[in-house]
């Protein structure tokens, strides 16, 4: 039983291997997908905190990646506002994609988009849209969203039997193919075995 443990904290290491990758290349819905798993695998193995915290985390790079979402609609519309010489909308976009980008912990972006808006806004002959005092939050960008990631309390409803099973947690964790039962890293999406998506 022991070494079965073992195994699957192995396979939660490389599971969060994979998230750390996925975070260095903001890919943030992967993260919170390889969050969820490892908090359903934590909920079966009976560590209700450390799946708490792996849940709450999901749901909070959740929230980034439609920070993101925002972040390329809003480029979008400045693109097009830039084409037609609409410098106040360039000006006014960039200064909401400097604001979101701050919120996801990006500084050097949040500054070179807030630069780039004053410019804007003096080649537009307005005065810059000042961000206002006092702390900006995620809520305020990103009001309604109705996190796909279950509670801990929906986590423990579908929790089956607390033995460990290795076979299972790697399945679960995404180190498995579905098809050919090669192992594979969570964050790769075609096996490499049998060449079938994943």
């Amino acid at each position: 039983m022991d070494s079965n443990k073992e195994a699957v904290q192995e396979a939660i290491n490389r599971a969060l291997k994979a998230a750390n990758r996925a975070v260095r290349g903001n890919k943030f819905a992967k993260v919170a997908d390889i969050y969820y798993r490892i908090a359903s695998m934590l909920n079966e193995m009976g560590d209700d905190a450390g799946a708490q915290n792996f849940a709450n985390a999901a749901k909070k790079f959740k929230e980034k990646r439609e920070i993101v979402e925002q972040i390329q609609n809003a480029m979008n519309i400045a693109d097009g506002a830039y084409e037609v010489g609409d410098f106040k909308t360039v000006s006014e976009t960039y200064f909401k994609v400097s604001s979101l980008s701050e919120l996801i912990g990006d500084k050097t972006t949040a500054d070179r988009f807030r630069t780039e808006a004053e410019k804007f806004a003096q080649t537009a002959r307005i005065e810059p849209q000042m961000q206002k005092t006092g702390a900006t939050t995620m809520q305020e960008f990103v009001p309604n969203i109705q996190s796909q990631i279950p509670s801990t309390f929906e986590i423990k409803k579908t929790r089956t039997k607390p033995a460990v099973n290795i076979n299972h947690a790697m399945m679960t964790l995404g180190l498995v193919c579905p098809h050919c039962g090669a192992e594979i890293g969570p964050d790769l999406n075609l096996c490499p075995k049998c060449n079938k998506q994943l």
